[in-house]
């Protein structure tokens, strides 16, 4: 039924000329459907888009894959308020002094307890590295929740759960930690590596997280392997580069209201090549 409305719609806009603009977030690693047809019927879709809007690199790479032209694509960065999260976490910083301690590293994940997170890998990880000073909280919930109680309750290392927490208790939560940790099989994005990045905090990050090639090269990511092979080692490296909050993060300049001008620029472009015909400008930098 959804399928048949997106068609519906799509063929109306072709038939009274109306411009098109779509929008593709994706990696190819993290579809549910890959059947042939399947297959043929986004690429043909999305190359009936006058402009494809893409939150990041991976999403834009999945979109070129289609065979959508890149000058027809229009890169944004996938965005949270990131200047409440940083102001936030900053106020709760300076009332929490123990972030910045010499008592040991803090690690944090993040999200549901299920299988695609690989949440048992990151407490695996962790007590093979983790110094008696050293912990790890896993804040949220899930079916695995119990699974994973256990697991941690073998190890002798410093584990901890946390099962909720009110969205504007976030912040203030991640200023009390150093690195959040997120090792999932797949992920269309991860927003909570936003937050994190936006709270000064350092970032291990899987190669299968949609964010990671939006952010590499940001001061405190840290890449690990997709099969998970250097997932201690990379979380041993942050807590030996670890010098205190990032004060100034990168991410900050990734807003919602600057993503939001990616759509205003794409509709405007759009209308402005229905009227005047399609310029032949290239591929489009990140706006």
């Amino acid at each position: 039924m959804g399928i048949t409305c997106y068609w519906a719609l799509l063929l109306s806009a072709l038939l009274f000329g109306v411009s098109r603009v779509g929008f593709y977030e994706s990696p190819a690693n993290t579809r549910t459907y890959n059947s042939r047809v399947i297959d043929w019927m986004r690429s043909r879709f999305f190359r009936f888009m006058d402009i494809v809007v893409v939150p990041g690199h991976a999403a834009a790479e999945t979109v070129r894959a289609m065979g959508v032209q890149p000058s027809r694509i229009m890169q944004g960065f996938n965005a949270v308020d990131v200047s409440e999260f940083h102001r936030a976490s900053s106020l709760a910083a300076l009332q929490n002094c123990s972030v910045n301690s010499n008592f040991g590293h803090r690690y944090l994940y993040v999200g549901q307890l299920i299988h695609r997170k690989r949440v048992d890998a990151i407490i695996a990880a962790f007590t093979q590295i983790a110094t008696p000073y050293d912990e790890l909280t896993i804040l949220g919930s899930g079916s695995l929740r119990g699974e994973l109680e256990s697991m941690a309750s073998l190890s002798n290392a410093r584990i901890s759960f946390l099962e909720y927490a009110e969205n504007s208790t976030v912040p203030a939560i991640m200023s009390s930690y150093h690195t959040l940790v997120l090792a999932s099989e797949r992920e269309v994005w991860g927003l909570v590596v936003n937050e994190a990045l936006a709270s000064g905090m350092h970032v291990v990050v899987t190669e299968n997280c949609g964010v990671l090639p939006s952010v590499r090269g940001m001061r405190g990511i840290y890449a690990v392997d997709e099969n998970l092979i250097d997932l201690a080692k990379q979380m041993t490296a942050s807590r030996r580069s670890w010098n205190g909050r990032i004060l100034q993060p990168e991410i900050l300049r990734h807003t919602p209201e600057r993503f939001a001008g990616v759509f205003d620029s794409a509709f405007i472009l759009s209308l402005r090549e229905k009227k005047f015909g399609r310029a032949q400008t290239g591929e489009r930098d990140e706006l």
